[in-house]
């Protein structure tokens, strides 16, 4: 019986100190989060109410910019600081435009309501508009996280402008005019040794010429500097708006 006894202890013991490993680890393990970020490029939404001004935009415009610029974003460093997206942050950059998100999110049609779509699906969302009248061109750009909210806009501008320059003219007049030069005499008294000047006859000089300048003011000359879409204010736009975006995980 005794032996019986000092077997079931040493089991007993045995058990208790694998459920004691168990409850109590040895080593604290870190668990490094990584998180994708995926981004739908919307279609450019143009509102153009110019009578003289026509542009088209390619529609993969925005896609490539964004592709070029998004590194530049600042993602929280887990030190109180950020950092440029690409420098330690081990996740990807995902972005899909109207040819391509159909291959990673079927369960919607983003060609009707995009913003529902990203919300749905828990993406980010790009928007761009642009507005063309004959004063002025304003490409404008947000970005919505997955919440839709507002977490990135940008703005470029282009204006009509008008430059006077002022104009004068100069007129110059020359006018010929004769001199005529008078002669004198004297005629001296060889007795009293006086000499009288006495007038004599005159006789026609040379010509003389003579410039007279005149200057007026003329209405100034208008130059009109016109409104103009170009792919730098895409660029531009583009550059400011991912510069702009901190991110917080």
């Amino acid at each position: 019986m005794s032996l019986f006894l000092i077997l079931l202890g040493i089991i007993f013991s045995c058990n208790f100190a694998k459920a004691d490993d168990t409850i109590v680890p040895d080593l604290a393990i870190t668990v490094e989060a990584h998180k994708n970020f995926e981004v739908y490029i919307a279609p450019v939404n143009l509102v153009n109410t110019s009578d003289s001004i026509t542009n088209t935009i390619p529609k993969d415009t925005i896609f490539r910019y964004a592709a070029v610029h998004y590194p530049n974003m600042k993602i929280d460093n887990g030190h109180g600081g950020y950092e440029r997206f690409n420098v330690n942050h081990k996740g990807k950059f995902l972005l899909y435009n109207q040819d391509t998100i159909n291959y990673a999110w079927k369960n919607c049609d983003y060609k009707v309501d995009h913003k529902a779509c990203a919300f749905q699906n828990n993406h980010w969302v790009l928007e761009t508009n642009v507005t063309i009248t004959n004063e002025q061109i304003v490409v404008h750009m947000i970005l919505y996280d997955e919440r839709l909210q507002a977490i990135g806009t940008a703005t470029v501008t282009n204006t009509h402008k008008i430059k006077y320059i002022e104009r004068q003219k100069t007129t110059q007049t020359q006018e010929n005019s004769i001199v005529s030069i008078s002669q004198q005499q004297q005629n001296c008294n060889s007795q009293n040794g006086s000499c009288p000047v006495v007038p004599g006859g005159s006789f026609t000089g040379p010509m003389q010429t003579g410039t007279t300048t005149i200057t007026e003011d003329l209405p100034p000359e208008k130059i009109e500097f016109p409104v103009r879409l170009l792919e730098k204010h895409f660029s531009q736009a583009s550059l400011r708006l991912w510069t702009g975006v901190r991110i917080d995980l």
